[in-house]
């Protein structure tokens, strides 16, 4: 017994130590992840117990692997939408050939029947022709015969001279009347005959014609098979990238969840850009503006209060209602241990005009989710009370309404105007915006890794902490 006694006492000694050497791997591997990595979402799940620099670096890292399978997912629905565009256009040139082929395949059928008509008629000419000719000949053969008749048979035959001389004449206008028909007939067969010829080239070039649509046809359908091959593979290989973005996007709500708690807090540069950024992903809208907009609602976030004596002082019963309601919530959600206690609302900051949070929203713009604001956050943060007191909720909230509010109005004024409809409001926040573009293009992104002493200068003069 006593020889295991120091087996168990070195054990003893170990068992601490195995969970800190855990979340130090844990902590090892979120700093060297990759997107290549299996097991992000493992990690996500254990990432809390590591430093706060730790879970940043990790979040930026999963954030742009999220990025990037969303821009492959963009590019692929930007493809398909193009493949059935293309589609659709194929579809619309294969129904016009259709319709010419049909079209020519009646001309031509009625050429056919217009031909046979000719040749009939041809036909019946020549046989009249042939008619003609043998009453023709049947009257010169008789003009003949009188011709070579004796002067004794003529008085033998006929009454007198004149009646004889009469039969002649009469022969002879039989022979002009007959050559005359026949000359009409002849005229008729030309005529029949040379639309017969017209006909038949303008058969054969609808023919022809025809051959060249066909073609078309079949060259149109190869295309088509081609665009609905392409439809098939992209449609394979879709949904695991979508899955992937699914899993990435809870993966960095895990983590969002374990940085609520400095968001909440202080603030940094640091943490302003990686939200913004994220906002921007999220939603679409530019760093810039958002800076921008952020600049003139809250000065940065360092600016959340004007109204003295608690929100009842400064909104009217309708806000102040929802205000009630919204922080009814955020109690249950986040209690009153934090910077802001959600549970006494009349502690909480609020504007003069009665607004709220980092991005300064009013209560009823929010509770009624005018163009977004809070299902945008929902939609963000799967699980958590959308928030305007926690900076990442509050910055999606507003990306989410200026974007939607874009979409409706089509121009970044009219977008701006409807979160703060002021003419000052608006010029000011194209001021910062345009400053915040141009820092954005000197810097190569909205980022501290910047050598520009104007953007330095500009960052320390409101007196945020960088990281």
């Amino acid at each position: 017994m006593r020889r295991f006694l120091p087996i168990v006492l070195i054990f003893s000694l170990l068992v601490p130590v195995i969970p800190a050497v855990l979340a130090e791997d844990i902590c090892t591997q979120a700093k060297n992840i990759t997107c290549e990595n299996k097991n992000i979402g493992e990690i996500s799940d254990k990432i809390n117990k590591c430093p706060d620099d730790v879970i940043r670096a990790f979040y930026n890292t999963v954030s742009k692997c999220e990025s990037e399978v969303r821009s492959q997912v963009e590019d692929i629905e930007k493809k398909e939408r193009s493949a059935e565009w293309y589609l659709s256009k194929l579809n619309l040139d294969i129904r016009y050939l259709n319709y010419e082929i049909a079209n020519l395949n009646l001309s031509i059928s009625q050429l056919e029947s217009e031909i046979k008509k000719r040749e009939e008629a041809i036909r019946e000419l020549d046989q009249a022709l042939e008619h003609q000719k043998s009453i023709l000949s049947e009257a010169l053969r008789q003009v003949y015969e009188y011709d070579i008749t004796s002067y004794v048979e003529v008085l033998l035959g006929y009454d007198s001279l004149s009646e004889f001389g009469s039969k002649l004449m009469e022969m002879d206008k039989i022979q002009i009347e007959l050559r005359a028909a026949m000359s009409e007939i002849q005229k008729a067969k030309d005529k029949m005959e040379t639309e017969k010829v017209a006909m038949e080239k303008d058969m054969e070039e609808k023919s022809e014609y025809k051959k060249v649509q066909e073609y078309s046809k079949y060259s149109i359908v190869a295309k088509q098979d081609q665009q609905e091959y392409l439809l098939q593979k992209l449609a394979a290989v879709k949904p695991p990238l979508e899955q992937q973005m699914i899993l990435l996007g809870e993966a960095m709500a895990k983590i969002q969840s374990y940085l609520s708690f400095w968001f909440e807090g202080d603030l940094t540069w640091a943490g302003i850009f990686n939200t913004v950024n994220m906002a921007s992903r999220i939603t679409g809208v530019k760093p810039a503006l958002l800076m921008g907009i952020l600049r003139a609602e809250s000065v940065y976030g360092t600016y959340l209060s004007s109204c003295s004596g608690g929100y009842k002082n400064c909104m009217n019963s309708r806000e102040a209602k929802f205000f009630e309601q919204i922080t009814s919530r955020l109690c249950k959600a986040y209690g009153s241990g934090g910077r802001f206690n959600y549970c006494k609302p009349e502690t909480l900051p609020v504007s003069k005009a009665g607004a709220m949070g980092f991005a300064q929203i009013m209560p009823s713009t929010f509770e009624w989710d005018i163009y977004g604001c809070k299902s945008g956050i929902k939609a963000a943060f799967p699980g958590q009370e959308p928030n305007p007191y926690l900076f990442d909720h509050a910055m999606v909230g507003m990306a989410s309404y200026i974007g939607n509010a874009y979409k409706r109005y089509g121009n970044e004024d009219d977008a701006i105007l409807a979160y703060n409809r002021s003419g000052t409001y608006l010029s000011n926040v194209k001021e910062y915006t345009e400053l915040w573009t141009y820092f954005i293009k000197e810097c190569g992104g909205l980022t501290l890794n910047c050598s520009n002493p104007e953007f330095k200068a500009y960052i320390e003069s409101f007196g945020i902490p960088v990281r």
